[in-house]
Protein backbone atom coordinates (compact mmCIF):
# COMPACT_ATOMS: atom_id res chain seq x y z
CA UNK A 1 0.00 0.00 0.00
CA UNK A 2 1.36 3.50 -1.05
CA UNK A 3 1.44 5.13 2.78
CA UNK A 4 3.52 1.81 3.64
CA UNK A 5 6.49 3.91 1.06
CA UNK A 6 6.21 6.95 2.04
CA UNK A 7 8.35 8.05 4.78
CA UNK A 8 6.25 9.64 7.54
CA UNK A 9 9.10 9.17 9.91
CA UNK A 10 11.14 10.91 7.88
CA UNK A 11 8.99 14.36 7.90
CA UNK A 12 8.35 14.00 11.64
CA UNK A 13 11.92 14.37 12.20
CA UNK A 14 12.40 17.18 9.50
CA UNK A 15 9.90 18.93 11.56
CA UNK A 16 11.54 17.86 14.86
CA UNK A 17 15.08 19.13 14.16
CA UNK A 18 14.13 22.23 12.43
CA UNK A 19 12.13 23.67 15.01
CA UNK A 20 14.77 22.53 17.61
CA UNK A 21 17.27 24.67 15.38
CA UNK A 22 15.03 27.50 15.64
CA UNK A 23 14.62 27.10 19.06
CA UNK A 24 18.33 26.55 20.00
CA UNK A 25 19.10 30.12 17.85
CA UNK A 26 20.93 28.86 14.86
CA UNK A 27 21.30 31.48 12.71
CA UNK A 28 18.58 30.85 9.74
CA UNK A 29 19.03 31.72 5.71
CA UNK A 30 16.20 33.18 4.48
CA UNK A 31 15.82 31.70 0.56
CA UNK A 32 13.04 33.88 0.05
CA UNK A 33 15.74 36.69 -0.19
CA UNK A 34 18.26 37.50 -2.43
CA UNK A 35 21.69 38.42 -0.58
CA UNK A 36 24.28 40.91 -1.70
CA UNK A 37 27.54 41.19 0.20
CA UNK A 38 30.57 43.41 -0.62
CA UNK A 39 33.23 40.54 -1.41
CA UNK A 40 30.61 38.59 -4.14
CA UNK A 41 31.62 40.25 -7.08
CA UNK A 42 35.44 40.34 -6.36
CA UNK A 43 35.98 36.77 -6.91
CA UNK A 44 34.48 34.04 -8.84
CA UNK A 45 33.25 30.46 -6.66
CA UNK A 46 34.75 27.58 -7.56
CA UNK A 47 32.68 24.89 -6.19
CA UNK A 48 34.10 21.60 -5.40
CA UNK A 49 31.96 18.53 -5.54
CA UNK A 50 32.81 14.85 -5.60
CA UNK A 51 33.23 14.00 -9.28
CA UNK A 52 36.33 12.42 -10.81
CA UNK A 53 37.64 15.41 -11.97
CA UNK A 54 38.41 16.98 -8.53
CA UNK A 55 40.83 14.61 -7.83
CA UNK A 56 42.13 15.23 -11.45
CA UNK A 57 42.78 19.24 -11.49
CA UNK A 58 43.57 19.42 -7.65
CA UNK A 59 47.17 21.12 -8.33
CA UNK A 60 44.90 23.37 -10.64
CA UNK A 61 43.05 24.14 -7.46
CA UNK A 62 46.62 24.64 -5.61
CA UNK A 63 48.09 26.86 -8.14
CA UNK A 64 44.86 29.21 -8.17
CA UNK A 65 44.15 29.15 -4.47
CA UNK A 66 43.49 32.74 -3.55
CA UNK A 67 41.59 33.70 -7.13
CA UNK A 68 38.58 31.82 -6.67
CA UNK A 69 35.92 31.37 -3.31
CA UNK A 70 35.69 27.89 -2.51
CA UNK A 71 32.25 26.05 -1.77
CA UNK A 72 32.00 23.14 -1.12
CA UNK A 73 29.52 20.54 -0.49
CA UNK A 74 30.00 18.34 3.03
CA UNK A 75 31.21 14.85 1.66
CA UNK A 76 34.47 16.20 0.48
CA UNK A 77 35.75 17.78 3.51
CA UNK A 78 38.25 14.86 4.65
CA UNK A 79 39.64 15.22 1.19
CA UNK A 80 39.92 18.70 1.09
CA UNK A 81 41.25 18.53 4.54
CA UNK A 82 44.12 16.46 3.32
CA UNK A 83 45.08 18.53 0.53
CA UNK A 84 45.01 22.06 2.81
CA UNK A 85 42.08 23.39 0.62
CA UNK A 86 39.95 25.45 3.36
CA UNK A 87 36.34 26.39 2.09
CA UNK A 88 34.95 29.33 2.93
CA UNK A 89 31.49 28.01 2.34
CA UNK A 90 30.24 24.39 2.87
CA UNK A 91 26.66 23.01 1.58
CA UNK A 92 24.67 19.48 2.93
CA UNK A 93 21.60 18.43 2.54
CA UNK A 94 21.21 14.93 3.35
CA UNK A 95 19.91 13.86 7.05
CA UNK A 96 21.02 10.53 7.22
CA UNK A 97 22.94 10.10 10.56
CA UNK A 98 25.51 7.77 9.80
CA UNK A 99 26.73 8.36 6.24
CA UNK A 100 26.57 12.17 7.16
CA UNK A 101 28.40 11.40 10.58
CA UNK A 102 31.15 9.30 8.34
CA UNK A 103 32.21 12.33 6.92
CA UNK A 104 33.18 13.60 10.36
CA UNK A 105 34.99 10.70 11.74
CA UNK A 106 37.48 10.81 8.55
CA UNK A 107 38.42 14.78 9.32
CA UNK A 108 41.63 14.70 11.20
CA UNK A 109 41.06 18.12 12.66
CA UNK A 110 37.60 19.52 12.54
CA UNK A 111 39.51 22.92 13.72
CA UNK A 112 40.75 23.25 10.31
CA UNK A 113 37.01 24.59 8.90
CA UNK A 114 36.69 27.21 12.08
CA UNK A 115 36.60 29.79 9.63
CA UNK A 116 34.09 28.26 7.37
CA UNK A 117 30.54 28.86 6.53
CA UNK A 118 28.12 26.22 6.65
CA UNK A 119 25.00 26.38 4.90
CA UNK A 120 22.93 22.99 6.19
CA UNK A 121 19.37 21.92 5.91
CA UNK A 122 17.51 22.32 8.70
CA UNK A 123 16.90 18.17 8.81
CA UNK A 124 20.38 17.68 9.13
CA UNK A 125 21.35 15.87 12.71
CA UNK A 126 22.15 17.74 15.10
CA UNK A 127 25.39 15.91 15.73
CA UNK A 128 27.13 16.67 12.41
CA UNK A 129 25.37 20.27 13.38
CA UNK A 130 26.60 20.65 16.71
CA UNK A 131 30.27 19.22 15.58
CA UNK A 132 31.06 22.82 13.83
CA UNK A 133 31.17 26.21 15.65
CA UNK A 134 27.21 27.53 16.05
CA UNK A 135 28.26 31.02 14.86
CA UNK A 136 29.51 30.22 11.21
CA UNK A 137 26.40 28.02 10.93
CA UNK A 138 23.70 29.01 8.58
CA UNK A 139 20.24 26.68 8.22
CA UNK A 140 17.72 26.64 5.56
CA UNK A 141 14.70 25.13 5.82
CA UNK A 142 14.52 21.47 4.12
CA UNK A 143 10.95 20.63 3.79
CA UNK A 144 8.59 22.38 5.68
CA UNK A 145 8.60 26.16 6.44
CA UNK A 146 8.40 26.45 9.87
CA UNK A 147 10.28 30.03 10.12
CA UNK A 148 7.45 31.93 7.87
CA UNK A 149 8.52 33.98 5.68
CA UNK A 150 11.79 32.09 4.88
CA UNK A 151 10.61 29.40 2.28
CA UNK A 152 11.61 25.63 1.31
CA UNK A 153 14.73 24.56 -0.14
CA UNK A 154 14.65 20.86 -1.97
CA UNK A 155 16.22 18.97 -4.19
CA UNK A 156 17.13 15.41 -5.36
CA UNK A 157 20.86 16.28 -5.31
CA UNK A 158 22.95 18.39 -3.01
CA UNK A 159 24.24 19.68 -6.36
CA UNK A 160 21.25 21.89 -7.10
CA UNK A 161 21.02 23.12 -3.83
CA UNK A 162 24.49 24.34 -3.85
CA UNK A 163 23.93 26.59 -7.39
CA UNK A 164 20.71 27.79 -6.13
CA UNK A 165 22.47 29.12 -2.47
CA UNK A 166 25.68 30.26 -4.02
CA UNK A 167 22.97 32.36 -6.56
CA UNK A 168 20.94 33.30 -3.85
CA UNK A 169 24.00 34.87 -1.95
CA UNK A 170 24.63 36.65 -5.60
CA UNK A 171 27.40 35.36 -6.88
CA UNK A 172 27.17 35.03 -10.87
CA UNK A 173 30.88 33.80 -12.30
CA UNK A 174 30.55 30.14 -11.16
CA UNK A 175 32.89 27.65 -11.76
CA UNK A 176 32.16 23.30 -11.13
CA UNK A 177 35.36 20.99 -10.48
CA UNK A 178 34.15 18.03 -9.69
Amino acid sequence: QPHYLYSYNREINSLLRTSKYIKEGFNYFNISKNYSFDYVSKKPVLLLAAGPSLKDNIEFRKIHKNKFIIVAIYSILPFLEENEITPDIVTQYDEQDEIVMKTIKNINNLDFFKDTIFLFSSHLDHKVINSFNKTNIYVFQAMFEIKKNFNILTSPSIGEITYKLINLIGFRQIYLLG
